[in-house]
């Protein structure tokens, strides 16, 4: 990899070689190659400005993740590397498929009855 040294105080430079000098400290700035550490807090990684979103959000083993299982109200969240071991709680996930199954059931009464409820009030409305 290669590093960019530029100092903050340049001294005995002309204009031309201070805008040069700032192009490159910008460039240092945005530049997509620089390499970069992990912004997770236990992760040693060093990676590439460009590659940083991509790890955090798919690879990355400390970035902190939901439960597959969050959908049915599994409230856990954790590390990418130990969730594998929470999400294996066949008791606890049963429970909450159950649970949230017994939910849409009540759901789908509740919109079956509507239903019946606007058929009959349009049936009874017809003027021909």
């Amino acid at each position: 990899m290669y590093s960019l040294n530029v100092p903050t105080e340049p001294t005995n430079v002309n204009t031309a070689q201070k805008k040069a000098l700032s192009i490159m400290e910008d460039h240092g700035n945005l530049c997509l190659k620089k390499p970069v550490p992990c912004p997770n807090t236990d992760c040693t990684l060093t990676l590439e400005r460009g590659r940083v979103v991509e790890h955090v959000a798919s690879d990355c083993e400390h970035t902190v993740v939901a439960c597959k299982y969050h959908s049915i109200g599994c409230p856990e969240w954790k590390k990418r590397k130990d969730i594998g071991i929470h999400e294996e709680d066949d008791k606890i996930h049963l429970h909450l498929s159950l649970n949230k199954v017994s939910q849409l059931d009540g759901t789908v009464a509740q919109l079956n009855h509507t239903v019946s409820q606007l058929n009959g009030a349009m049936n009874s409305s017809k003027l021909w």
